[in-house]
Order: structure tokens, then sequence, then C-alpha cells
């Protein structure tokens, strides 16, 4: 009877074994590695030389090895991924800036372009009709402003040469010997002439 007890207790205590590795092998199945260990380390406390038992023991903690690996690698690929989406987001956003610098800064331009092209418009037009006038001196003052706006502009050359002609002044030859000539090389002399200025 006794020995009948023995070969019972032996069979359930194996069902028992058999049960548990079942279910950590179903956990297993499952990637629940930590809930498969906890199988296993029931199973060891009833037969802790079942070799079965080791060797499963050892293939869950590999797989959980190799799964913490693989999510590890998962997150760096990610992280990555993630870094690099930012840098082109960020690149994005410059470019977009540098546009929007580029165009605000070619709208003032062209609004500067503009306004110098109407104040060149209306220096000329003044500088003209004082010209007309006979106010050569005002015809001069607008004339200058329209110059520094556009040096070389063809109407601001013709209005600056009509104001020249309207304008002659007393020349060089007027005031100057024409007997006068230089000793060292018999030019006239031009240079060195005494003047006496008074009042108009």
């Amino acid at each position: 009877a006794k020995a009948k007890q023995e070969k019972q207790r032996r069979v359930a205590l194996l069902s028992k074994i058999a049960s548990l590795i079942g279910q950590a092998n179903g956990y297993l199945a499952r990637n629940e590695f930590d809930k498969a260990l906890e199988e296993i380390a029931r199973a060891n406390l009833l037969d802790p030389e079942n070799k079965e038992i080791r060797e499963l023991e050892k293939k869950i903690r590999k797989a959980k090895e190799e799964a913490r690996q693989r999510e590890e690698e998962r997150l760096r690929i990610a992280r990555e991924q993630e870094e690099a989406e930012q840098a082109r987001r960020l690149e994005e956003e410059r470019e977009r800036i540098r546009r929007e610098e580029e165009e605000t800064r070619s709208r003032q331009e062209e609004a500067r372009r503009i306004a110098q092209q109407q104040k060149m418009v209306l220096c000329l037009r003044r500088s003209r009709e004082f010209l007309e006038a006979g106010m050569l001196a005002d015809a001069q003052s607008e004339l200058a402003f329209a110059l520094v706006i556009e040096p070389g502009h063809p109407e601001a050359t013709q209005i600056e040469k009509d104001i020249a002609r309207k304008h002659e002044g007393v020349s060089c030859n007027d005031i100057t010997d024409e007997l006068a000539l230089d000793a060292l090389s018999g030019n006239a002399a031009v240079k060195g002439v005494p003047v006496r200025v008074v009042p108009s």
C-alpha cells in the first residue's frame, strides 16, 4: 500500500510538473517571459534536478534577452528616425524663414526702388520747372537730389547741361593775362593769378 501511495504521489508530481512546463511554454510562445519564469520556478521547487526544467529555463531566459535586445534596437532606430525627422522639420523651418526674409527683403527693395523712382521723377520735374522759371539755384538743388538717387541719369544730365548754359558765369579767360606765360613750358599761366573779390 505504501509503494502504491508513493507511486501515486510520483505520478501526481510528474503531472503537476508537466502542467507547469506546459504553462511555461504557453507563456513563452506569447513572449510573456516573466510569467513563464514564474511557472518554471514553481516546477523547480517540485523537482530541482529536472533537466527538462533547466533547459526550458535557459531557453526562456535566452528568448527574453533576445527580445530585450530587439526592443532596444527598435527603440534606437525609432529614436534615430525621430531625430532625423526633427532635423528635417528644423531645416524646413529654417528654409521657410529664409524664404520669408528674402521675400520681405525683395518687397522692401522694390518699395524703396519705386519710392526713389517717384522721388527722381518729382525732383526732375521740379528742377525743370525751376529752370524754366529762371530759378537756377532751386533748379540745381532739386537736380542734386536726383543725381544722388541715380548718378548719370540721362534726363538729369541734360538738365544739368541746360542749367550750365543758362548760368555760364565768368570764364578763366576773362581774368587771366593772355601774355602771361609759364617760363619753363611756354604755356599760358593759368595758376597763381591774383584776384580781388568785392561785393556784387
